[in-house]
C-alpha cells in the first residue's frame, strides 16, 4: 500500500533565521549553486525552435560550365536532347546507363530519369533548374535508380527544383515506391533547393542507405518523409542545410530494419542527425527507427501529429537506444510520448523541449518512456507538458539540468515497456548530480524500487494534493539519501522520508502553506526557505549536505526579503516575516533522520497508478 502520514505530537522551538551557503558533494562541474529566474515556470528553460519553411517555389537555373560532365540531358516533354555517351529518350524517360557525373536541366510534365548503370561506380545527377512531375500507373518515379551502386542527386547552388510523384501506383518491377528513389545508397546534396513531392506514397526512398546535407531540401509526402531500409545520416558537421517534412499519413523520418548485425565499423544503425536545421511534421511519428536514434548536434523541431489512433503518434521512437548529445530541438507529440525507446535513452548534451500528451490515454504519454533505463548525464531537458514526465525500468540522473511538468508522476520508474503504471519491475531511482526540478501532480518522484540521492540539486513542487511527493517499493524497498540537496513539498497523504546517512527531516501540518508563503527551515545558523510554486503545501521532506547536528526548525513566513534563489524556489541569505512556528527538533548520530508533526508509514506501490501502454 501507499506511505501514509500519522500526527504526532508538535514540539516547538524558536526560530533562527540566518544566511547559509551549499556545497554540492557529487563531483560534478554542473551543479554549483548558481541564481536562478524566481519568476520561472517549471518548463522555463524550454525554447522553442523556429526554422524558416518558406521554400522559393519557382524553378530557376543558373550558369554552370559543361566541359566536365559525363552528360548533359535537357529535359523537355517530348523534345528532351542530350550530349554524352549511356544516355537514351524513350517515351519521356531518360535512361542512364553507365557511372559518371550528369547535369541536368529542363522541365518534363510527365516523365523520368532512369538510372540503370551497373554498380561498379557512382552515378551524379546535377540538378540545374529542373522540374519533373511523374503521373499514371505501373511506371517508374520521377527519378528512380534500380541497377547503380550509388546515387547522388545534387542541387546546385542558386537553383530552385521541383520533383513531383503524382503516380497511382509504383513500377512493379523497381519497386519504386517515392518520388526519389534508389535501391542503393542515396545521396542528397548541394547547396541549392529542391521540392520533393510524394503523393503516391514516400518522398524519398532506399533500399539501404540515404545522407542528406547542404542546401534546402523540403519534403511533402502521403506516407514517409525520407525512408531507408539501414540507416539514415542527416545534415553535416560543416554544411547541414535545412531539411523540411510533412506527411499526412506516415512518419517523418524512417528506419525499418535493424542493421545492427551487418553493419561496418565505420557506420551506424538508425538514423543520425549530425548538423543543420530541421523541421519535421508528421502525421505519425516525427522519427521512427527499427533500431537506434542519435542527435549530434542541430537545431528544429519535430512533431507527431496524430490524435485519432489510440496510442497517438511520438515525436522519436526507436525500437533500440536513443542518444542526445548536442543540439537545439523541440519535440512533441500531440497525445503520446515525445520520446519513446524500447533499449535506453541517453541525454548527453544539447537542449530539448519536449512536449507529450497530458491526459491518461491508453498511451498514458511520457516525455522520456524508455524500456531500459533513462540516463541523464548533460545537457538541459524540459517537458513542458505530460502525463508523465520521465518513466523507465531505471533513472540515473548524474549531471544536466532537467525541468518536468507532469498530470501524474514526475519521475517514475519500473513502468519499463509495459506500463505507466503499477509496473512489475522494481526499477531504481538515482540522483548523483545535476539540477531537477519537479512539477506534478501525482508522485514528483516514484520508484518501483529504491530512491538514492548522493548528489545534485532536486526540488519537488506538487502541483495538487494527490499521491506524495515521493513514493518508493513495498517491503525492503527504501529511500536513501548522502550527498547533495533535495527538497520535497506537497501533500502529506503519502509523504516519505529517508533511511540514508545524511540528516534530513521530514515535517507535516494540518494549516496549509499556501504559494504566497514560505516553508522556511533553520539549522545551526543557516535558512532555507521554500516557495510553493502551484498548490498549497501541507509536507516537506529536506535534506542538505550544509546541514550539521544540532536543533533543526520549521516554520512557515508571510514574505521574505532579500536572499539569493539557488533554484526553483528555494532561498537563502533573507529575512522573513510573520512567522508562525511549525516544530523543531535536535539531530545527532543517533537521530539523523527526523520527523516532526508528521511520520512516514510502510512501502507504498512505487511507479503507479498510471495507464497502459
Amino acid at each position: 500500500m501507499k506511505h501514509s502520514l500519522k500526527p504526532i505530537l508538535w514540539i516547538l522551538a524558536p526560530l533562527v533565521l540566518a544566511s547559509c551557503s551549499i556545497s554540492l558533494s557529487s563531483n560534478k562541474s554542473d551543479t554549483t549553486a548558481a541564481s536562478w529566474d524566481s519568476t520561472a515556470s517549471a518548463a522555463s528553460a524550454g525554447t522553442a525552435i523556429s526554422v524558416n519553411t518558406s521554400v522559393a517555389s519557382t524553378v530557376t537555373a543558373t550558369s554552370v560550365a559543361t566541359g566536365d560532365y559525363t552528360g548533359v540531358i535537357h529535359l523537355a516533354q517530348d523534345g528532351t536532347t542530350f550530349t554524352g555517351n549511356n544516355i537514351a529518350v524513350s517515351d519521356n524517360v531518360v535512361t542512364i546507363s553507365a557511372a559518371g557525373t550528369y547535369l541536368v536541366t529542363g522541365s518534363l510534365t510527365n516523365g523520368s530519369i532512369l538510372v540503370t548503370a551497373n554498380d561498379d561506380g557512382d552515378v551524379e545527377l546535377d540538378l540545374n533548374g529542373v522540374s519533373i512531375v511523374r503521373s499514371g500507373a505501373g511506371v517508374y518515379a520521377p527519378i528512380s535508380s534500380i541497377n547503380g551502386d550509388h546515387l547522388e542527386v545534387k542541387k546546385l547552388n542558386g537553383t530552385v527544383n521541383v520533383i513531383t510523384d503524382s503516380r497511382t501506383s509504383c513500377n512493379s518491377a523497381a519497386n519504386d515506391n517515392a518520388a526519389i528513389f534508389s535501391n542503393k545508397k542515396l545521396k542528397m546534396t548541394g547547396a541549392g533547393t529542391l521540392t520533393v513531392t510524394g503523393s503516391l506514397k514516400n518522398g524519398i526512398a532506399s533500399d539501404t542507405k540515404i545522407e542528406t546535407k547542404n542546401g534546402i531540401l523540403k519534403v511533402t509526402a502521403k506516407n514517409h518523409g525520407i525512408k531507408a531500409h539501414e540507416n539514415i545520416a542527416l545534415g553535416d558537421e560543416t554544411d547541414g542545410g535545412t531539411l523540411i517534412i510533412a506527411t499526412t499519413a506516415g512518419d517523418g523520418v524512417h528506419v525499418d530494419e535493424d542493421y545492427t548485425a551487418s553493419m561496418d565499423s565505420d557506420e551506424f544503425a538508425g538514423i543520425k542527425l549530425i548538423n543543420g536545421s530541421f523541421a519535421i511534421s508528421a502525421f505519425d511519428d516525427g522519427i521512427s527507427s527499427a533500431s537506434n536514434i542519435y542527435i549530434e548536434g542541430g537545431e528544429g523541431s519535430i512533431q507527431g501529429t496524430d490524435t485519432a489512433q489510440a496510442d497517438g503518434s511520438k515525436g522519436l521512437t526507436a525500437d533500440l537506444a536513443i542518444v542526445l548529445d548536442g543540439g537545439t530541438y523541440s519535440i512533441s507529440s500531440a497525445n503520446n510520448d515525445a520520446i519513446d525507446a524500447t533499449g535506453k535513452v541517453t541525454v548527453n548534451g544539447g537542449t530539448y523541449t519536449l512536449s507529450a500528451g497530458k491526459s491518461k490515454s491508453s498511451a498514458a504519454p511520457q516525455g522520456i518512456h524508455s524500456g531500459s533505463t533513462v540516463q541523464i548525464y548533460g545537457g538541459t531537458t524540459t517537458v513542458t507538458q505530460s502525463y508523465e514526465g520521465i518513466e523507465g525500468v531505471n533513472i540515473d540522473i548524474k549531471a544536466g539540468t532537467t525541468y518536468l511538468t507532469s498530470s501524474d508522476d514526475g519521475l517514475n520508474a519500473g513502468g519499463g515497456n509495459d506500463s505507466s503504471g503499477e509496473g512489475t519491475s522494481a526499477g531504481n531511482i538515482t540522483i548523483s548530480g545535476g539540477y531537477v526540478y519537479v512539477a506534478a501532480a501525482g508522485d514528483g518522484i516514484d520508484a518501483n524500487g529504491n530512491i538514492v540521492v548522493t548528489g545534485g540539486f532536486t526540488v519537488v513542487s506538487q502541483t495538487g494534493n494527490g499521491n506524495g511527493p515521493m513514493d518508493y517499493g513495498d517491503g525492503n524497498y527504501s529511500f536513501k539519501q548522502s550527498g547533495g540537496f533535495l527538497a520535497a513539498y506537497g501533500s502529506n497523504d503519502m509523504a516519505v522520508g529517508s533511511s540514508g546517512t545524511q540528516y534530513s527531516l521530514l515535517a507535516g501540518w494540518t494549516s496549509a502553506v499556501s504559494t504566497s508563503q514560505y516553508i522556511v527551515v533553520s539549522n545551526a545558523g543557516q535558512s532555507y526557505a521554500l516557495k510553493p510554486q502551484y498548490a498549497s503545501a501541507y509536507s516537506l521532506y529536506i535534506s542538505s549536505n550544509s546541514f550539521t547536528a544540532g536543533s533543526v526548525s520549521v516554520a512557515s513566513a508571510s514574505s521574505i526579503s532579500g536572499g539569493t534563489e539557488l533554484f526553483k524556489g528555494v532561498y537563502t541569505g533573507f529575512s522573513a516575516s510573520s512567522t508562525t512556528s511549525i516544530g523543531s527538533s535536535t539531530w545527532s548520530t543517533s537521530a539523523v533522520n527526523l520527523s516532526i508533526g508528521t511520520s512516514s508509514g510502510g512501502g507504498g506501490h512505487g511507479g503507479g497508478p498510471g495507464g497502459g501502454r
